[in-house]
């Protein structure tokens, strides 16, 4: 089977831990290496994540720390959304070794190998490591196959404002580099994802299967449900739409972020089809499908009865 060679950028978060661990049980995928990112949580929680999550499905990829904040405004982060940890209920100490790499390097050198045979990344959260990768060398995009991203919001109300989704709020001067870089970029917007609720059949499964991976994500989980929310897992589209993409449609569109200071930083500017695109739209998802495919990667992590 030829695998597709991708880097997964994150910031560990619920939706983020359930995505990677989809992407590192799909035998399809080579995953060069994982670089997180200050979004969800702060850098230290969300490299520790990273590793944690990595040490939770048994898998030996190396996590890169990345930056700290974003390119020019304060960070703010989701603590609220997924605990103070990031992971909801779920925690676990000794962590494995780290690395001396930072993410931004990691990047450039993995781009900088693969310029005959381009790879692919996936990022989950704010765009700040690849953006200061492109900043500090824009070679780079000769060795990126294609990006795809879980950004934005098009035709609704932002997340973590009115006119932004949490991603480029954080980050908007990040999105706006990754954005104008002339890559092969597929964003994935909350209109999108909004509509990744966790089915009950879905959390019965989690329940009542066996194994540490079950009973983590269950953990992960319970921390949205007992505040009474129906949790999304927003990121774990990213993988799929590498996976599968014909779950998605997928349209050509110009794509414009709102990156200056005011009430409407971060906004994603959708506009017609008659202007000349910038990058690949998801407009809509296949629900059914996508819950059936992530339920099929996690059977791998079924220990047996």
């Amino acid at each position: 089977m030829s695998r597709t060679s991708i880097i997964i950028d994150t910031d560990p978060g619920v939706d983020d831990a359930i995505a990677l661990l989809m992407a590192m049980v799909s035998p399809e995928l080579e995953i060069l290496g994982i670089t997180t990112v200050a979004g969800n949580v702060t850098q230290e929680l969300a490299y520790d994540n990273a590793r944690r999550l990595v040490q939770l499905a048994d898998q030996n990829i190396e996590v890169y720390k990345g930056c700290e904040t974003p390119m020019v405004i304060p960070l703010e982060t989701a603590a609220h959304i997924h605990g103070l940890g990031g992971l909801g209920n779920y925690q676990t100490e000794n962590l494995p070794p780290q690395s001396c790499l930072h993410a931004v390097d990691f990047i450039i050198q993995q781009c900088m190998e693969s310029l005959e045979t381009p790879i692919t990344i996936c990022t989950l959260g704010p765009l700040t490591n690849l953006a200061m990768a492109l900043v500090k060398c824009p070679e780079i995009r000769a060795g990126i196959k294609q990006v795809i991203t879980m950004a934005g919001a098009f035709n609704i109300a932002g997340n973590f404002s009115p006119a932004a989704e949490f991603n480029i709020y954080v980050d908007p001067h990040a999105a706006y580099v990754v954005i104008n870089a002339g890559l092969d970029l597929t964003m994935i917007p909350l209109d999108v994802t909004n509509k990744t609720n966790v089915p009950y059949m879905w959390l019965e499964t989690l329940s009542s299967g066996t194994g540490k991976v079950y009973a983590a994500v269950e953990q992960m989980l319970a921390f949205g449900l007992r505040k009474g929310w129906k949790p999304k897992i927003h990121d774990a589209c990213v993988i799929a739409c590498l996976l599968k993409p014909e779950l998605f449609t997928l349209r050509p569109h110009l794509v414009k972020v709102d990156h200056n200071s005011g009430p409407s930083i971060g906004n994603t500017l959708l506009y017609p089809k008659t202007e000349t695109p910038n990058l690949t739209a998801a407009m809509e998802i296949d629900q059914h499908a996508f819950f059936q495919l992530l339920s099929d990667r996690f059977k791998a992590y079924e220990s047996p009865r």
